[in-house]
């Protein structure tokens, strides 16, 4: 029953597998450049967010543990180093971001393997929700990978909520928005306006 609501079966399994060591790989080449947070030199929400993800298969799990040791020792380390940063100190709300028009490749790299896949399956779900269908299948990774699993409106959720907050952005910030998503694939996930619909 677990396996309907995280989307893990026989077919997405290896698929979720293996884009998870490759994610791995790509943090572990970003933080390899001496890039010690994911969009500068100060934590910000994605690390926060990716840090919830790894917490449980970290912290709370041998097996999963070993398995991202395995994948890499560097992102292992990096969640510990996240555990706590109560004397790291942000003297400046603005200062410590990459600029937008200057991102390092191991950032916009991060940014691709999450429009390989995640990106399109957050369209398809979405729009499975919508359509009030139980279970949907899709294409991702341009059409070479099929995915199988029942919709889930949570998810559905927060895709709307980007959009909404990409729609409520300056005319400016959602220009730099869009040249940073440029020919990632995260951009078609903000192609289509948000619901006003409750989900």
């Amino acid at each position: 029953r677990l396996h309907d609501v995280v989307g893990s079966n026989v077919v997405t399994g290896p698929i979720i597998e293996q884009s998870f060591e490759q994610v791995c790989r790509l943090l572990e080449a970003h933080l390899h450049c001496g890039h010690a947070f994911l969009l500068g030199s100060r934590p910000s929400a994605a690390d926060f967010a990716l840090f919830g993800q790894l917490h449980p298969m970290i912290s709370l799990d041998p097996e999963t543990s070993r398995r991202v040791f395995a994948a890499s020792r560097s992102v292992w380390f990096w969640y510990h180093s996240l555990k706590d940063l109560s004397g790291y100190s942000l003297q400046e709300e603005g200062v410590g971001w990459f600029e937008p028009d200057n991102l390092p490749s191991t950032l916009v790299a991060l940014f691709t393997e999450v429009g390989r896949l995640y990106a399109p399956f957050m369209q398809a779900n979405a729009s499975a929700v919508a359509a009030g269908k139980k279970d949907f299948s899709c294409l991702l990774d341009n059409g070479t990978v099929l995915w199988k699993q029942a919709s889930f409106k949570y998810q559905a959720k927060c895709l709307n909520w980007l959009r909404e907050q990409y729609c409520l952005l300056l005319a400016a910030d959602k220009q730099a928005v869009d040249r940073v998503l440029a020919n990632t694939g995260c951009a078609a996930m903000f192609q289509q306006q948000p619901s006003s619909s409750k989900l």
